[in-house]
């Protein structure tokens, strides 16, 4: 992580993600200071690899790009596919954007 040498005190952001913190340029090693920073912060975080990228809307959030997307949550790291949404407002599944049948692309990681 960054040094803090502005010592900013409020790391809300905008708070668009709805308590989520956003992990760009995320590499596998990145891990320990993802679990770092969840447990400073309380705040869950979407970690994105350099070639990938989210959508937000009222329906949730869409993976886009050619990596998966990983989100650190409670004790859990969960790997969501391109083209795929977490929906972050009601549960931690993932669906298929053609149509909302609930699709197996969520695979859980312990931290």
């Amino acid at each position: 992580m960054d040094a803090n040498n502005a010592n900013l005190q409020n790391f809300e952001g905008l708070n668009y993600i709805h308590d989520f913190s956003i992990w760009c340029h995320y590499e596998m090693e990145n891990g320990s200071l993802i679990w770092s920073y969840i447990k400073k912060y309380k705040k869950s975080v979407i970690a994105l690899p350099e070639d990938t990228g989210i959508f937000y809307s009222k329906s949730g959030i869409e993976v886009r790009g050619n990596s998966p997307s990983f989100v650190f949550k409670d004790d859990d790291k969960i790997l969501v596919q391109p083209n795929h949404l977490f929906n972050s407002l009601f549960s931690d599944r993932c669906y298929p954007l053609n149509n909302w049948i609930p699709f197996s692309c969520v695979t859980i990681m312990t931290g």
